[in-house]
């Protein structure tokens, strides 16, 4: 048949191999392939056979046969591919790309030409098949192909396979060069190129590259959905069902990290497996598989915490991955079971785990399971932080700061699946380092971002971390309410083995009552007062939508930690769910009770304005004090329905004037401690029925929880703003310290500053004027007036010894610059600083003499070098200080001033270190001989600060002063008079201009 009708025999062959390939039977004809290509003639027609085999090859798992039969093909067609060094052949390849693009724009690409050249068109597909099984042993062989390919349709035109090409390459600018909005765009294009072929198969790969590989780091991975879906339509339509079980397998991954309810994520995940293994798609199936041991694990199908399913044929055990070459399926099931042994506090075993994927992410790179082993393997690190030795202590916190510098990168791209992921990983950071305020911050944040995009399986987590680390501090309340939003996350997720967790680690935070959705909300005794008190046991929240309306306020409420913010939310949502007309918080200060927060309801629309912070608002005549008071003093809860016909308040002035008819005024008790008092009213009578009173109770007990919370870390914010005054904060950023709990005896470290050395002159003799009282008051006034100008440069004041100022400067590189070239260096910032320091001191004296006081006089003194900064003292006592020659020179640099009758000394390490000394006004003026150099300093007057004529004067005459300087080094010193002569002439107040003079004078007497 070959002989007789060639061309009917190769089209024959064409088709059965085909549809071999659709039946998943490659294997079994992939032998007639290999004996029928021997009879093809043309080269473009037996690499077309050979593509299709390339196709069944990796559909089987065969991927080193896949590319050895696209590199032969290849080679059919005169395309030699490297056996190393693909990284230099990549670098090159993107060169052309980038000059083939020449600055177009991106979706502009779809205008291009279509390609004519048959040759060409072999080779773009030859290089895409070969591509997809690269991807999953070899990535640098992947990029190359790929980077190839584009190039191709950039020079050539279009096919629909350029349509996949521009999409994986849209992959690696984002996954390899961290050009995410690129790699988006060409993402977008390779769709709408398949559309416009009109080439379903096409837009099935391209889909899934688009909604698995470039989409989730640009956008929240719910979309993802929709493309996949479109994808997968695409497949079947087309017949390319190795794309279609390629967008199953990923579309399980993203269901399971994006949070889907694990019994809903198990049933479909057993159709995608019937897909999946009737095409005999390998790596489909061992990705679903992996996901399937996961989930049965979490649900509690297998018989313990620490068993995965063996009984699932084909197990995804690492060997059997292997053995295929499925290197990727062994990633995935080390993430996942990092994951899961993450979540039952097996730390170790996780750890174990999440090791030995990282070697295999590569085989992984760009699906959502990279930034969740980043994520696992953070949050690991920080759990066995507090018992590793000290040496392991500081690798982990080397790879904990690797790891969130990727997760910022994700998160500034992607802040919707990113986020709260470095939110949460930050906030066990700032907890293992001691830094508890940022810590509570943190899991807040964290919350709160997980809740808004819908993670409710991370959302959990941050709200169990939070609770053990409230239950850390000993407020077992507080991390009672978190641990009942993680348990109800966990529960809304499925994983009822982790809800079982939470029960046998924290028995003290969960009782038995949690046993059922509705458990644990079952009885609330709410306590009326009518004609006399009665209490209700109440039956609440009997319906899915009610227990979600109130979970949602109680997290809009414990999400809150800054007190003022929290007071206007909670009076907001207690009007909301209440629908009381207005409503107050009472809060007590200095023995008395004022009202802090109002909300109050817009009568036309219905609309609760946000609550508004009041201050101390005295309580006469805006509510019933005597109901009030009752409240104060019994802590007891008053319900009224009919308050002006009924109940032991009828006779108060304010409902006897305004005649409102419900009310509610309940204490806000927190561990037995009254932490204020909410009244609500409206003029409608039996306003607040049984069911609202039990939402209400729930919320109020949140609110006096999230309050002392919020006022706990006020405290704490006001703590920590005092021994910043103290110790100051950039101290202990050079030492490295999150906290000043974590500063120990002996710590230093080495750096190159400015120092800045400043003194009050003659201070002696004026504080012996004035009584110790107005002493004090007198150096508070004038350091106060000095200390803005050092920190508004970027300086901090190491120190005050008695009137005189001692400030260090770090410049660029502790701001988070680098050291280079163009930036603002220590220098610079601490001669501004000088600088700034004199005009407040002119300021400064123009109040003084207002006052009837003479003005004072300072002096400052600079130098630039290294020093030794760190902790002296004993154990009981110690303190932060600097030890340098270089803070030496500053100190006598200061005392200098007062010599040669000047305000601003620096050296000329300092000079040296400008960036641009031209830029001030700045003369030399000395060298002087320092104690323990060899060498002479020179020494430069900076005089911007100085009085605008004297300062004009020296501006006029600094020439001539130089040349006299120059002469009288020479000892030339009759010249040299007279060029001191000429300064006085044009600037009589020169004071260094007069000492020289007659230091020549005396020379020549």
């Amino acid at each position: 048949m070959w002989e007789e009708r060639y061309k009917s025999a190769l089209e024959l062959h064409k088709q059965t191999a085909n549809v071999d390939t659709l039946n998943g039977s490659g294997d079994r004809d992939s032998a007639s392939i290999d004996l029928n290509v021997n009879r093809i003639i043309a080269a473009i027609d037996k690499a077309e056979i050979f593509n299709i085999k390339i196709v069944q090859s990796t559909l089987m798992g065969n991927y080193e046969a896949a590319i050895n039969t696209g590199k032969a093909a290849l080679k059919m067609l005169d395309v030699e591919l490297p056996e190393t060094d693909f990284q230099s052949e990549i670098a090159r390849e993107v060169i052309r790309v980038n000059q083939q693009l020449s600055g177009q724009n991106i979706a502009a690409l779809l205008d291009a030409i279509e390609m004519v050249d048959l040759a060409q068109s072999m080779i773009l597909k030859l290089l895409i098949s070969t591509s997809d099984a690269a991807y999953y042993i070899n990535q640098d062989l992947f990029g190359l192909l790929i980077v190839k390919a584009v190039n191709i349709s950039l020079e050539y035109g279009h096919i629909p396979e350029s349509s996949y090409a521009y999409s994986a390459y849209g992959f690696l600018l984002g996954s390899l060069m961290g050009n995410y909005r690129d790699g988006y765009a060409f993402g977008q294009l390779a769709v709408n190129l398949s559309h416009k072929f009109n080439h379903p198969a096409q837009k099935c790969q391209t889909c899934n590259m688009l909604g698995n590989f470039i989409l989730p780091w640009v956008k929240q991975i719910q979309f993802a959905d929709a493309i996949n879906n479109e994808g997968y339509q695409a497949g079947l339509d087309s017949g390319e069902l190795q794309f279609a079980g390629y967008i199953l397998g990923n579309k399980a991954l993203n269901y399971f990290y994006q949070g889907k309810p694990l019994p809903e994520l198990l049933a479909e995940l057993t159709k995608f497996l019937q897909f999946s293994e009737q095409t005999k798609n390998q790596w489909a199936t061992d990705a679903l598989r992996a996901c399937q041991m996961a989930l049965l694990n979490l649900m509690e199908k297998t018989a313990n915490k620490l068993e995965f399913p063996v009984e699932i044929a084909d197990s995804p055990s690492t060997p059997h991955f292997w053995e295929h070459q499925a290197v990727s399926g062994a990633c995935l099931e080390h993430i996942y079971k990092g994951q899961i042994l993450y979540l039952y506090g097996e730390w170790d075993l996780a750890q174990s785990h999440l090791t030995s994927a990282e070697s295999l992410l590569s085989f992984i790179l760009g699906l959502i399971p990279v930034a969740e082993y980043n994520f696992y393997s953070s949050l690991c690190l920080t759990a066995l932080y507090p018992q590793a030795p000290p040496p392991e202590q500081k690798k982990y916190l080397e790879k904990l700061d690797a790891n969130q510098k990727q997760m910022r990168i994700w998160a500034d791209n992607c802040q919707e699946n990113f986020l709260h992921k470095y939110l949460l990983v930050a906030a066990e950071k700032a907890r293992i380092t001691g830094n508890e305020l940022e810590a509570i911050d943190l899991y807040d944040r964290a919350i709160t971002a997980a809740t808004d995009h819908e993670f409710i399986q991370n959302a959990a987590l941050a709200n169990e971390l939070a609770a053990v680390f409230w239950l850390g501090k000993g407020k077992q309340k507080i991390a009672r309410t978190y641990m009942r939003d993680a348990w109800y996350g966990y529960e809304r997720w499925g994983a009822t083995r982790k809800v079982e967790d939470l029960h046998q680690r924290y028995p003290q935070l969960l009782g038995e009552e949690y046993g059922t959705e509705r458990g644990f909300l079952n009885q609330i005794s709410v306590q009326t007062h009518g004609l006399s008190p009665e209490t209700q046991s109440l039956e609440v929240l009997g319906s899915a939508p009610d227990l979600v309306m109130v979970m949602k306020a109680s997290q809009a409420i414990s999400g809150e930690i800054v007190l003022d913010k929290l007071l206007a939310k909670l009076m907001k949502i207690l009007l909301e769910h209440s629908g009381a007309a207005k409503g107050y918080l009472i809060c007590e200060s200095k023995e008395s009770w004022y009202i802090e927060a109002e909300a109050v309801a817009d009568p036309s629309t219905n609309q609760v304005r946000l609550g508004k912070i009041l201050r101390g608002l005295p309580l006469a005549d805006r509510l019933p004090e005597t109901m009030v008071k009752y409240a104060i003093r019994t802590r007891e809860s008053v319900v009224l329905n009919r308050a002006t016909a009924e109940g032991n308040f009828t006779s108060d002035p304010y409902i006897k004037q305004h005649q409102p008819q419900s009310i509610i005024c309940a204490p806000l008790v927190n561990q037995k401690k009254l932490n204020g008092i909410i009244y609500l009213e409206t003029d409608a009578a039996d306003a607040f029925p049984p069911e609202k009173l039990a939402v209400l109770n729930l919320l109020l007990s949140q609110a006096a929880i999230s309050i002392e919370t919020a006022q706990f870390y006020t405290k704490t914010a006001a703590l920590n703003v005092a021994y910043e005054r103290f110790v100051p904060r950039q101290f202990l950023q050079f030492l490295e310290k999150d906290s000043i709990v974590d500063v120990r005896l002996g710590d230093h470290v080495q750096k190159e500053m400015s120092i800045l050395f400043s003194d009050i002159r003659k201070f002696t003799a004026l504080s012996e004027k004035m009584s110790p009282e107005e002493n004090f008051k007198f150096i508070n006034s004038y350091l106060s007036t000095m200390e803005p100008a050092i920190s508004t440069n970027n300086g901090f004041i190491d120190k005050y010894i008695g009137d005189a100022i001692m400030a260090l400067f770090s410049g660029g590189a502790e701001r988070g610059r680098g050291a280079v070239s163009g930036e603002i260096q220590p220098a610079d910032d601490a001669v501004r600083a000088g600088i700034a320091m004199l005009h407040r001191l002119r300021e400064y004296n123009q109040g003084r003499s207002r006052a009837g006081y003479l003005p004072i006089e300072i002096g400052i003194g600079i130098n630039t070098g290294s020093l030794m900064l760190g902790t002296i003292g004993g154990h009981n006592r110690m303190d932060s200080t600097v030890i340098s020659d270089a803070v030496n020179l500053a100190s006598r640099l200061e005392d200098l001033t007062k010599e040669y009758g000047v305000s601003l000394l620096i050296s000329h390490q300092t000079f040296l270190r400008l960036q641009n000394p031209n830029q001030y006004s700045i003369r030399i003026i000395d060298r002087v001989k320092v104690k323990g150099k060899s060498q002479d300093v020179a020494v430069f007057e900076v005089f911007d600060g100085d009085e605008p004529e004297l300062r004009d004067g020296k501006l006029a005459t600094a020439a001539i002063f130089e040349e006299g300087l120059l002469l009288s080094y020479r000892k030339a010193y009759s010249q040299a008079v007279l060029r001191f002569e000429e300064c006085l002439r044009r600037n009589p107040t020169d004071r260094v201009a007069k000492i020289y003079l007659e230091r020549c004078q005396q020379q020549l007497s």
